[in-house]
């Protein structure tokens, strides 16, 4: 099986990583910012991770993150989701990109000029459980045509600054509505987009559904760093990334 063409899209520059643009599908993992997490990124780095993604979760997360940055041999997205504290722990340790999920979008309208000053990339992860509550109202539910419509409109929240930075994701648990939503927003948007399906792939049944809807996409050109996100070691998700890019024929 041979991959399509990549979409074209800007490149954002994460840390001195080249997301987008041409340049190759970036593997990312997750890991949980705390006291052990600077040994697990460079477990990952060995595995040929590019990017690893630090959630702050607690107090103790927001404390050990300016370290993790410090020593982490890859470029650091702190996941800051909707929670203005973990935003400004991000911002304070001086990460590579900040991840944010727009939920509310005018209230995060507010937030906007923040991120901008800051002078970082943002990564727009827009989820089914936290989409806007105008957009479900319209839509019903969390369609493919809501997730995109919610990424749209936040890029635009930046663009009106003249930030461009960004790169985009869309999360449902529904691999079918993901891939909808991804299809949409490339034909919208210019901007690199990371693949993620949220939830953990916590069987074989689900992991083969998971790696078909990640192939179609990426045989259609689509997705400039992926996360095969599963419930076990974070090296497994690198791996399980890295066979289905090998697999399809894509760099």
């Amino acid at each position: 099986m041979t991959a399509a063409l990549r979409r074209a899209s800007r490149q954002v520059m994460v840390g001195g990583l080249p997301v987008g643009g041409g340049a190759p599908v970036a593997v990312q993992a997750k890991v949980i910012s705390s006291a052990e997490a600077l040994g697990q990124i460079e477990t990952l780095a060995d595995a040929g991770c590019a990017l690893v993604r630090v959630a702050v979760s607690s107090a103790d997360g927001a404390g050990a993150l300016p370290s993790i940055v410090a020593g982490s041999p890859l470029p650091v997205v702190a996941d800051a989701g909707f929670q203005r504290w973990r935003l400004l722990s991000a911002l304070d340790a001086s990460c590579a990109a900040v991840r944010v999920n727009p939920g509310d979008i005018e209230e995060f309208a507010e937030t906007v000029e923040g991120l901008v000053t800051a002078g970082i990339p943002v990564h727009v992860g827009v989820t089914a459980r936290a989409l806007d509550w105008r957009l479900v109202a319209e839509y019903g539910r969390a369609t493919p045509e809501a997730l995109a419509e919610a990424a749209a409109q936040t890029c635009a929240l930046f663009e009106a600054h003249d930030f461009r930075d960004l790169t985009v994701s869309v999360h449902h648990t529904d691999p079918l509505v993901m891939a909808s939503a991804y299809r949409q927003l490339a034909r919208r948007v210019d901007y690199p987009l990371h693949l993620e399906v949220a939830g953990d792939a916590t069987t074989a049944a689900r992991r083969r559904q998971l790696r078909l809807v990640f192939g179609f996409l990426l045989k259609e050109g689509i997705g400039d760093s992926v996360r095969v996100s599963l419930s076990g070691s974070p090296v497994e998700e690198v791996r399980a990334a890295q066979r289905i890019l090998a697999e399809l024929h894509v760099t």
